[in-house]
């Protein structure tokens, strides 16, 4: 989330970040509750979470959206399941008139039921397109004697989704560059 809030500094976006990893989190909540960011990102093991500060942000803050992000951790069915994001309701409690949006690519229709109770979202609209992915690639292989040579393509495809970067400047392909940098640092 840290590069979400340094990427949102370029344009003049104050975005702050509340973590577990945080050394001075005083300081953020202060600039929380004189309204000096427009966002605010909050990971679901920050432990100052608490209900005296929400009515506070409540109060003095003018909040519009709470966004919910790799949403199926909040489910018993999700396959990242985080107790901590069971917690996170609380915002619908205080928050009654806010918007919830709660995002995943991921959740099956247990888990976006199980979403939808957690949340304690009302009447929410579902918008799911499916689970297709037809710009997702899969290929299968025998393995090879040589390490090297199983890799030897995806190191050729890695040098041209970094050229297709350079080229287009963007990152269209970032999970596969994803799991091709980790290959790379085995």
């Amino acid at each position: 989330m840290q590069d979400q809030v340094l990427s949102l500094s370029v344009p003049n976006i104050s975005a702050c970040l509340l973590g577990s990893a945080q050394a001075h989190p005083a300081a953020t909540i202060e600039g929380i509750l004189n309204n000096n960011h427009s966002i605010v990102y909050l990971t679901s093991e920050f432990r100052w979470l608490r209900k005296q500060l929400l009515y506070e942000i409540k109060k003095r803050c003018r909040l519009v959206l709470i966004a919910v992000d790799e949403a199926h951790c909040v489910s018993n069915w999700g396959h990242h399941f985080r107790p901590e994001f069971r917690q996170f309701g609380i915002f619908k409690e205080i928050f009654v008139d806010v918007s919830v949006l709660a995002v995943t690519a991921t959740a099956t229709k247990y888990v976006y039921v199980d979403i939808i109770s957690v949340l304690k979202l009302q009447n929410p609209q579902v918008i799911c397109p499916g689970f297709g992915r037809p710009k997702l690639y899969f290929k299968v292989r025998p393995k090879d004697q040589s390490v090297l040579r199983d890799l030897q393509e995806v190191m050729i495809r890695k040098d041209e989704l970094h050229q297709n970067v350079l080229d287009h400047g963007t990152l269209k392909e970032h999970h596969i560059c994803r799991a091709i940098l980790v290959c790379e640092n085995l």
